[in-house]
């Protein structure tokens, strides 16, 4: 489901370092001043060669190899795609000097021999985790031998580039170490680990898929919380024959990929029809990002609550109709499920995001003294920007929902049909914001009267695509009904995006509505009459806890503002003691 950040091939990253290394040497040495002297293309092939193609596979496959070798963050191809910005970063320094001045950019290229040392210092430093004069050696490899060579056998200054060369390892080694061992100490004391083996535990996911790190340094963090969930449980009437599942539950998928509990809703759902054979669903519950759960250990805890509570006691033959109540853009919806009451919310069509527990707390225990099971569902399915639902909307949700659910008790009990089917958009997978649990629909029949309710498994929705899913519903027969997704995290972190995250209908949101409209018809073929159970389970989990993820996002913010601003006044310092250097 999830993959991490991928590099091309060794071969085809050698490519580059030709290519970039073949204009390197004809920025420093033009073919055309060379034809002229009888010497041809000589001159700008031996600098790309020697200067910079063989010092660059040489270390980054010889030495580094020697120096980084099993290091899991810096394997070959990581290293030879350092080598090539390496010398991007000359190619880019030549280029300039070549147009400012139009001589042969000896002064250029030692000025980026330093910036060389500057990010190959940073770099490693920050991101391997082998002893330290490993880690020096593999900064400097590079630049030294390019520098020597260049020095040695095309003009450049000698003592220019042996001065770049002891200033730029010099400046750089004192201010990555400054720079680490401040972020070091000081993230301890705001997080109580280290931050700085919490950035290689992220690269870790991000690059190797790798999330025993990363969930090792969140459990660290981590504080128990509870976390209700409500399985709803549809069976045949008569027969027992299982129908479908459905799993609200207060715990957020997060923080993405395959980290803690991003993929949670998907593996409860497969988990749950595996058992049953029931369709299964588990749409967002009342949550925020506090209630991402730790580790995938935590994960197992939680999907051991649900299993207990499949085969509850107490079914139900009788449903209410599904009642709406509305006030502004805040929507709630209510049905009575036998002892259970149905809820979602919605401020569509205005945006939202994660609805906090704090403005549905009221609702949750006036349904419970009604002597129901709340299950209380964020749909979770409206988004085109960074924005969040207004202040008014959310806080109208609570009692939007105490409201609905007068009504569906006011409405009366009725004997219910039930049907349920899935289907999983063509062509799309988790790049388009679809995760593995694809669509699933309910149908539910009371009094001639169909509902339904539509589990997208994504991260959001794209304004207007819940009304044309709706609309798309009304014209087969449903009279009623709310589309809502999973909130699942395993599509955020893939692809650069506005959000981090392709919502739901981002693209393909005709196919969206075409899966929902077939399986709409399908669970309609199946509708037979059922009865219904509602077994409400607390387990105890770890979570990030709200403490911990604002001081983790603090710390994050705070680095990222001191190490940009801090590396840009050191690049200008190093620029300006290397031009005094080279006088």
């Amino acid at each position: 489901m999830a993959r991490g950040l991928t590099f091309p091939s060794g071969r085809r990253i050698a490519v580059y370092i030709a290519l970039a290394s073949l204009y390197g040497g004809f920025i420093w040495s033009p073919g055309e001043a060379w034809l002229e002297g009888g010497m041809g293309l000589a001159a700008p092939m031996a600098f790309a060669a020697l200067a910079l193609l063989l010092p660059s596979l040489a270390s980054s496959i010889v030495i580094e190899g020697a120096l980084l070798g099993g290091d899991a963050l810096f394997h070959r191809r990581r290293r030879m795609a350092l080598s090539l910005v390496s010398i991007l970063v000359w190619d880019l320094g030549m280029s300039v000097g070549r147009l400012i001045s139009g001589a042969p950019p000896a002064v250029p290229f030692i000025l980026s021999t330093m910036f060389v040392i500057f990010i190959r210092t940073i770099s490693i430093l920050a991101i391997s985790s082998k002893g330290l004069w490993a880690k020096v050696l593999a900064a400097m490899d590079q630049p030294a031998i390019s520098a020597i060579i260049a020095s040695s056998l095309f003009g450049a200054s000698a003592g220019g580039s042996y001065a770049a060369l002891m200033i730029g390892a010099a400046l750089s080694m004192a201010y990555s170490s400054s720079i680490l061992v401040y972020i070091e100490r000081a993230g301890r004391a705001a997080l109580g680990s280290s931050p700085i083996l919490a950035f290689r535990a992220l690269l870790s996911n991000w690059l190797n898929l790798d999330r025993a790190p990363l969930e090792a340094f969140m459990e660290s963090l981590g504080v128990a919380s509870e976390v209700w969930t409500s399985a709803i449980v549809f069976r045949g009437k008569g027969d027992g024959e299982p129908l479908g599942v459905m799993v609200v539950s207060n715990f957020h998928p997060g923080p993405f990929l395959n980290v803690g509990s991003s993929a949670l809703p998907y593996a409860i759902q497969r988990i749950v029809e595996d058992l049953t054979g029931a369709v299964a669903c588990v749409p967002h519950g009342i949550s925020g990002h506090d209630l991402n759960l730790s580790s995938s250990a935590q994960n197992r805890v939680l999907i051991e609550s649900v299993l207990d509570s499949l085969d509850p006691d107490g079914f139900h033959g009788t449903s209410s109709p599904q009642f709406e109540a509305a006030r502004g853009s805040a929507s709630c919806k209510c049905q009575i499920l036998g002892d259970c009451a149905l809820v979602t919310m919605t401020t569509a069509p205005e945006e939202m995001e994660d609805i906090p527990p704090s403005a549905v707390t009221r609702a949750l225990e006036a349904i419970e003294s009604m002597g129901l099971k709340p299950a209380l569902i964020d749909a979770h399915n409206c988004m085109d920007s960074a924005g969040v639902a207004g202040l008014g909307a959310v806080g109208s949700l609570g009692d939007c929902a105490l409201e609905a659910a007068s009504m569906a008790i006011r409405g009366g009990r009725h004997g219910f049909k039930f049907g349920a089917a899935k289907a999983q958009p063509i062509g799309m997978g988790p790049m388009d914001g679809i995760g593995p649990g694809g669509v699933v629909v309910f149908v539910l029949e009371v009094l001639s009267r169909r509902f339904a309710y539509v589990v997208v498994d994504g991260n959001n929705m794209k304004r207007g695509l819940r009304e044309g899913i709706l609309e798309a519903l009304r014209e087969v027969g449903i009279c009623s009904g709310e589309v809502m997704t999973t909130d699942t995290h395993i599509v955020n972190g893939l692809a650069p995006s506005r959000l981090g995250y392709p919502v739901v209908g981002d693209v393909g949101g005709d196919r969206i509505i075409e899966a929902v409209r077939d399986a709409a018809l399908r669970a309609q073929s199946n509708l037979r009459e059922a009865e219904v159970a509602c077994e409400r389970r607390r387990a105890v989990v770890k979570t990030l806890g709200r403490c911990a993820l604002e001081s983790l996002v603090r710390s994050i913010w705070g680095f990222s503002r001191l190490v940009s601003y801090s590396a840009a006044l050191f690049a200008m310092a190093l620029m300006l003691v290397g031009l005094w250097a080279i006088q």
